[in-house]
């Protein structure tokens, strides 16, 4: 003989339903890095913390934009040296992708 056991009533499958769809359709901060192009970011400052050692802050696009860098990576920025040549260098940030709005 087969025997069928409810596991849940109609109500208990709305709370699942509900909780699943704010789980996985909440807003992720929108992320400012692109892969293959480089972008424009309004430099705000520069702390030099040693001789060869310097900190640079950037504005993101929004104030709830996250730079979306994995821990441990690096940016390559461009820019002009004083000469006018364009140069890339290469960038570590130290703010987590839970810090909005600045880099």
């Amino acid at each position: 003989m087969v025997r069928y056991y409810k596991l849940m009533d109609n109500n208990g499958l709305v709370v699942v339903c509900a909780a699943a769809y704010f789980l996985f359709s909440s807003k992720k901060p929108k992320v400012c890095l692109d892969l293959e192009n480089f972008k424009e970011f309004k430099f705000v400052k520069k702390t030099q913390l040693s001789h060869n050692v310097a900190k640079f802050r950037f504005e993101l696009p929004t104030p709830t934009s996250v730079l979306g860098l994995p821990i441990g990576h690096h940016i390559s920025y461009r820019g002009k040296d004083s000469q006018g040549e364009e140069v890339i260098k290469l960038y570590t940030p130290t703010t987590l992708d839970s810090d909005v709005g600045i880099d």
